[in-house]
């Protein structure tokens, strides 16, 4: 099985303010996301599942298409292909190996999310949108991915990436911001 993480963010590292997108239509990310995730396990933590719910169309199913891997010490009311897991990254990796052995895991948030699964992804799929500012770092409600990535550094979070796609988009009639893609391959590192 391979594992991928997702992520948007704006050009400071901004992920989401409270439970809401820095942004209000970047819809050719939203597609790219839809396409690479269809059909895969998504996991994701307990705050991002929740809000996903409150902006789904069917509350009980948010992200159709994809099975749903609660990432939560809390309680969580599963909905419909959701599943809730506890215990280490290896441990739930092993299980979801187990479960999905021929598909790709995505993970896609939030921000203690990342943080915990990133050292088992083999690729990082980062969308950065050209954003002011959102706010300063003392904000509570500002979540920041946990990460500094950039489109020419190879080492991130002491883990060794390679630059495998590296496109920059104009604002269009879909999305109202400036935004880029970058997509790191992480490199095996022999010896």
């Amino acid at each position: 099985m391979k594992i991928n993480l997702i992520a948007a963010m704006t050009y400071d590292g901004v992920i989401g303010t409270g439970d809401r997108l820095p942004w209000t239509r970047q819809r050719s990310d939203m597609r790219r996301f839809a396409a690479l995730t269809r059909d895969c396990p998504v996991l994701v933590g307990h705050k991002t599942y929740e809000s996903l719910r409150s902006y789904a169309k069917d509350r009980n199913n948010p992200l159709p298409g994809r099975p749903k891997v609660v990432y939560s010490t809390k309680i969580v009311d599963v909905t419909l292909d959701t599943i809730k897991v506890q215990g280490t990254p290896e441990q739930i990796i092993d299980r979801l190996r187990f479960h999905f052995p021929d598909r790709t895991l995505w993970v896609i948030g939030g921000g203690k999310v990342y943080d915990t699964f990133m050292p088992f992804c083999d690729r990082l799929y980062l969308t950065k949108v050209q954003l002011p500012t959102i706010s300063s770092s003392s904000d509570p409600t500002v979540v920041r991915f946990p990460f500094s990535p950039y489109p020419k550094r190879r080492v991130i979070n002491g883990f060794a990436y390679e630059v495998i796609e590296d496109e920059i988009h104009e604002p269009d009639e879909d999305n109202e911001f400036r935004y880029h893609y970058i997509t790191y391959e992480k490199v095996i590192q022999n010896g």
